[in-house]
């Protein structure tokens, strides 16, 4: 199915870290050469291209909470629509509760596997993100079931969910690799660090299911030989209950 539009909203109130962030940035730098008009409802930490075709839009309703947002979603984003005359709402979190209309199609996206993969989630020592995990796969079925199309970014994640849900129109659109994960010829400077020794690197934010713990533990079977010459270095978010277990992990061992 092909969406052709001149005036799309991006509802992205949701892509506050992680993934979710960096899809939003490299979409709106990439933008293709065509004339429309792209409203768009951002974290007011994002900044954007001065692309004339982009107008950043802006509300005072609390979107950060979840269920405030949904509540914005349904009964104000509307109007919004309706007032800027709009063809398409594109949602890429994978979670809206936008009523569907006649005047605009509505896209979403599929990125989050977590709650469809019970033997993770339930691996979780958190019942709260148990039960999020939960709730959040009952919402994300309800609302790709409504969408008019569906962005999956692979195929297998695709069956995955056209097994459970009846979409009605889907694509596979997998994320390509930025330039600046290719190797280079030249020989970037060590970063200033509190160590000399060379590292093993993990950039990820401290989510349960990124496996940090794990990794400490793998690491701590190796060769005393093999630690002395490799630190083990992690990069990522860390106000979450996995950091906290995992730097006390390390104290301890």
């Amino acid at each position: 199915m092909v969406i052709m539009a001149t005036r799309i909203l991006i509802s992205a109130f949701s892509a506050k870290v992680g993934g979710g962030k960096t899809y939003i940035y490299n979409l709106l730098e990439r933008l293709p050469e065509a004339n429309f008009k792209l409203y768009l409802f951002l974290p007011k930490d994002m900044q954007v291209s001065n692309d004339p075709r982009i107008i950043r839009l802006n509300t005072s309703w609390p979107t950060k909470n979840p269920i405030l947002r949904s509540i914005w979603e349904f009964f104000i984003l509307p109007s919004i629509l309706k007032k800027y005359k709009i063809e398409v709402l594109f949602n890429p979190g994978g979670i809206y509760s936008t009523s569907p209309s006649a005047s605009f199609k509505i896209v979403t996206m599929f990125r989050n596997m977590l709650p469809f993969d019970s033997r993770i989630l339930f691996s979780s020592s958190s019942w709260l993100e148990k039960t999020i995990g939960v709730l959040r796969k009952r919402a994300m079925l309800k609302s790709m079931t409504n969408a008019d199309l569906v962005i999956f970014i692979s195929n297998y994640a695709r069956t995955i969910i056209e097994s459970q849900a009846k979409i009605k129109n889907a694509i596979t659109i997998s994320h390509g690799i930025s330039k600046q994960f290719y190797v280079s010829d030249k020989i970037l400077p060590r970063p200033d660090l509190e160590f000399k020794e060379k590292y093993i690197l993990y950039v990820s934010r401290f989510e349960f299911y990124k496996r940090h713990m794990e990794i400490v533990q793998a690491y701590q079977k190796l060769s005393d030989e093999t630690k002395k010459h490799y630190k083990l270095l992690f990069v990522g978010g860390f106000d979450l209950a996995s950091g906290e277990n995992v730097l006390r992990y390390v104290q301890e061992n």
